[in-house]
């Protein structure tokens, strides 16, 4: 079997200096790390970028996209090392931009540099490596803590903790444990041609409202400069009517812009129901489409999908509710 190790920066590669961390290693040093792969799989070395994650951007996922994509047909699967902070986006940009692979595209990563003794950095590799080369693998899946996890639910719950993410109104696709892989959501393999996508809007932008009755300013802001905003509402999605339904008014302007809405919730569980509560109603009314049990990071990198397809709010709706990689499944 073989692998493509693709390195993009992030804790992992970091070395210390003067000015604190930085990705430094490249994919080759960070494999002398782990001496006996050769015994599982042969593993080839790519460094496509050496960033800091909270630099990445939807330019370097369409990178990441091209770099899978040019290697498809030479390997068994593909490993990203990336950057803890951001990598809950990437897992889920990418989830949409290679949809149906047969083949694993994993994303892992560490909090604690390699070079650095008790670095979690080598045993998230190795899983990622168990995990890559099972043969349930596939698709899009983020391998962090010796958990597995959809691309599409995942999120970083902790800033320094091992096992710094979690799988979001979702169970986990699998456990590792010492190199054994337990899967735990049985899944059918993919019954269409893996599809590549080079398209991504990246004017989208996420709100997040808090009690200061300046929302229809704050989203006004807005409108001029984004395609598409998510909104980060309270409880099961609500949003504030505004100061004499101030808010209201500016959500229907933004529509009337073509400015497309996503309605979510700060609550990271169990979804929305904006149609329980008369203010979630009359914001749905203005055109909000609703995120359901979507995370946060899957409804962002969605939009900036779907828009980059099209800028037609009727053509991107069905599509925004159809289920990819198990992103949504509340509707």
């Amino acid at each position: 079997m073989k692998i493509l190790l693709i390195n993009t920066g992030g804790t992992i590669a970091c070395r210390a200096t003067s000015m604190g961390l930085q990705p430094q290693l490249t994919a080759e040093e960070l494999l002398e790390f782990l001496p006996k792969t050769t015994s599982i799989c042969q593993i080839d070395a790519l460094n496509l970028m050496s960033l800091e994650s909270s630099d990445i951007a939807p330019r370097h996922w369409l990178n990441m996209v091209l770099a899978v994509e040019s290697q498809y047909e030479a390997y068994d699967g593909f490993i990203l090392c990336h950057g803890s902070d951001t990598m809950a986006y990437t897992a889920a940009a990418l989830s949409y931009l290679i949809a149906d692979s047969p083949k694993p595209i994993v994303l892992t990563g560490a909090q604690r540099p390699m070079e650095q003794p008790g670095s979690d950095g080598r045993k998230n590799l190795w899983d990622a490596i168990a995990y890559c080369t099972h043969p349930k693998a596939c698709r899009v899946r983020l391998v962090f803590g010796g958990k597995v996890i959809a691309g599409t639910r995942a999120k970083k719950l902790y800033t320094h903790s091992d096992e710094a993410f979690c799988s979001v109104n979702f169970p986990l696709i699998a456990t590792v444990h010492q190199g054994d892989v337990s899967i735990i959501t049985e899944e059918e393999p993919p019954k269409h041609r893996c599809r590549f996508t080079h398209e991504m809007d990246p004017n989208v932008a996420l709100l997040k409202l808090i009690p200061n009755s300046k929302e229809a300013e704050q989203l006004n802001g807005l409108i001029k400069h984004f395609h598409g905003i998510v909104l980060e509402g309270y409880g099961l999605g609500n949003l504030p009517l505004g100061n004499e339904n101030a808010f209201l008014q500016t959500l229907n302007k933004a529509t009337a812009h073509g400015v497309v809405l996503v309605g979510t919730s700060q609550a990271m569980m169990e979804g929305t129901h904006m149609e329980r509560y008369a203010v979630g109603n009359l914001a749905k009314g203005c055109g909000i489409l609703e995120s359901y049990d979507m995370t946060a990071e899957a409804a962002v990198t969605k939009l900036m999908w779907l828009l980059g397809q099209s800028r037609n709010i009727e053509s991107i709706i069905p599509y925004f509710y159809t289920t990819v990689d198990h992103d949504i499944s509340l509707t």
